[in-house]
């Protein structure tokens, strides 16, 4: 059995595609508040363990 690679590779399909289109108002990248660095994330993570954890259900 013999197998045979595709030649053809699909389009790559990207966020760029999408930005020009007037009819989508959810833009994910600025709705989801996604941090925007690796150091942002850490400094996100540090300020939720840092809060008051509520009571435990153990």
């Amino acid at each position: 059995m013999e197998l045979k690679k595709s030649s053809s590779v699909g389009p790559e399909r990207s966020y760029a595609e999408y930005q020009a289109v007037e009819h989508i108002s959810f833009d994910p990248l600025t709705a989801l508040n996604l941090p925007a660095t690796y150091e942002e994330v850490v400094r996100r993570y540090k300020r939720l363990r840092s809060q008051d954890q509520g009571p435990s259900l153990n």
